[in-house]
């Protein structure tokens, strides 16, 4: 394979290309808000998916849905997307009333690659790729114009190469680019730690963050790992605490999840709390090192 270096080095450099702790604002007003959702929830032929979620999307910033794996991370980014429908709650997103206002609504959403929705076939080229993705949104799709949208988001290494030999890093941003390719107002990517080392986790959170800033768009990312989640400007916890009450989201779970953490990267500050799940399935480990007490989800007494 050939060097890749202007694509890896994105991820591998040694400084994050934003300062992890700037741009944290305390608060959003209504202004500053472009997703409301109250109470949402989703099942599916086995039973509960997510449930319980509240939470005040920042616009133009960066916002982690962290929880552990079947915590409903996956859907709970489709529907913010408008590509999964809700069972329940209300849900308001840039300003469309999510499910009546679907169709409309999922024109401002773009998508990084999600397992089993919009996977590519491995055996085709980059620059084909993007010609295609190109093509469907009514863009230039000529030669010259795919290799100057392959150019823009740094992909030129990468260009003649098949799918399937992609690292995973060059596979996430190649995501990206492409759902970039509509010009959405809001960007969803999800697993951002699939085959990452943490380090490149976190170079990809500061990527983001800076994509979110210069094109004044909204990202939502999927985390695992709450040490890649917190260099999001804010954070939805997805967790079967149902003691995280709607009135202390932004005081009880600051103060008990995140202060015995947020020393771990000197100097920053953590993320608001925007959002929590009061039934989705988190494990006694990963409650424990978020540092909330696991108790029995509502439904099936598991934890």
């Amino acid at each position: 394979m050939q060097d890749n270096a202007a694509v890896t080095g994105i991820l591998d450099g040694d400084e994050p290309a934003v300062s992890v702790g700037a741009h944290r604002p305390a608060a959003y007003g209504n202004d500053d808000v472009i997703m409301t959702a109250r109470d949402i929830s989703m099942r599916g032929l086995t039973g509960r998916i997510y449930s319980g979620v509240s939470m005040r999307v920042p616009r133009g910033k960066v916002t982690a849905l962290c929880g552990e794996n079947n915590s409903g991370k996956t859907e709970l980014l489709l529907t913010l997307a408008g590509r999964m429908l809700t069972m329940g709650g209300t849900l308001v997103v840039d300003g469309y009333e999510l499910p009546r206002q679907r169709r409309k609504m999922r024109r401002e959403a773009g998508l990084g690659f999600f397992e089993n929705v919009n996977d590519v076939q491995p055996s085709l080229k980059v620059n084909t790729l993007v010609a295609a993705e190109l093509e469907l949104y009514g863009r230039k799709s000529n030669k010259r114009a795919t290799a100057a949208y392959i150019h823009d988001w740094g992909l030129d290494e990468i260009a003649n190469l098949r799918a399937e030999v992609l690292s995973a890093e060059q596979t996430v941003l190649l995501g990206i680019a492409l759902g970039m390719v509509p010009n959405p107002a809001i960007l969803c990517v999800d697993d951002i730690e699939t085959d990452l080392t943490t380090h490149q986790g976190r170079k990809l959170m500061a990527y983001l963050r800076r994509l979110a800033s210069e094109r004044d768009m909204t990202v939502l990312v999927g985390c695992t790992e709450y040490e890649i989640a917190r260099g999001a400007d804010a954070v939805v916890l997805l967790t079967s605490d149902a003691a995280a009450q709607r009135d202390k989201v932004e005081s009880d779970i600051v103060a008990r999840s995140i202060s015995n953490i947020a020393g771990v990267r000197a100097g920053s500050e953590p993320p608001v709390i925007v959002g929590y799940s009061a039934a989705a399935a988190v494990g006694r480990d990963d409650a424990a090192h978020l540092g909330i007490a696991a108790v029995d989800a509502e439904e099936g007494g598991e934890a």
